[in-house]
């Protein structure tokens, strides 16, 4: 990672740490490339003081997209130094997809989103952000305190409740172009059994495989490039 110093005109970055952390001289490292447009430090673990972040953070003047899809390492007390980097108001894409940010114990995480009121994209999938009337209030003040945000991904690991999922349609404004949401169970019905002999028309996957499963995992809607 050091020999990054090497690639002073880097505007975009990806890395992946599987079972590794990221170090302090990694950051530093991160921190000398002060073209970035979009860094991904995805699947990292994270081995650092959370100032350590917002010090590297606070060098990149010209990133408008950052991830931490996949690092559970990545906390509230992680999310508060992001938000109180330089580059905060100027993030356009955010995701936190699959990290430790919670709502639990009484910790804010959707207050400490309400930072970023550049925002266009917000991947929240997999979050521990609850799902009872106070998330639907959360995101109703999330909606109206970002008002550049067009795309909203709120999967959850719990589903919210009917009401909770309508405060969420009615929030939303006509501004809002892309929604992801966990569809209540309330709200599903059974797939019917296959005609005998019947095969999926998009995939031709024989009728017990259709039984089992809405299709094969070939003809999976895929998920959003962002």
């Amino acid at each position: 990672m050091l020999s990054l110093d090497a690639c002073p005109l880097l505007t975009s970055l990806t890395v992946h740490m599987r079972g590794g952390h990221i170090a302090e001289a990694v950051l530093q490292a991160l921190g000398r490339l002060r073209r970035l447009v979009v860094l991904k430090l995805e699947t990292c673990g994270l081995g650092i003081h959370p100032s350590s972040l917002q010090a590297m953070l606070d060098n990149l003047g010209s990133l408008r997209s950052f991830s931490m899809e996949n690092s559970c390492a990545f906390t509230n007390d992680f999310l508060e130094c992001l938000a109180d980097s330089l580059c905060a108001p100027l993030l356009e894409e955010l995701d936190l997809a699959y990290t430790g940010i919670s709502t639990m114990g009484g910790q804010d995480a959707w207050g400490l989103l309400l930072s970023f009121p550049s925002l266009r994209r917000l991947r929240l999938v997999g979050c521990k952000l609850g799902s009872g009337e106070g998330a639907g209030d959360a995101v109703a003040a999330l909606l109206r305190r970002l008002p550049m945000l067009e795309a909203l991904d709120l999967g959850c690991d719990s589903e919210p409740g009917t009401e909770v999922l309508l405060q969420f349609m009615a929030s939303c404004g006509p501004r809002l172009h892309e929604l992801a949401l966990t569809v209540p169970t309330e709200w599903r019905a059974p797939l019917p059994p296959p005609l005998r002999g019947s095969r999926c028309a998009r995939c031709a996957c024989e009728p017990m495989a259709w039984a089992r499963t809405v299709c094969c995992p070939s003809s999976a809607p895929a998920r959003p490039a962002w």
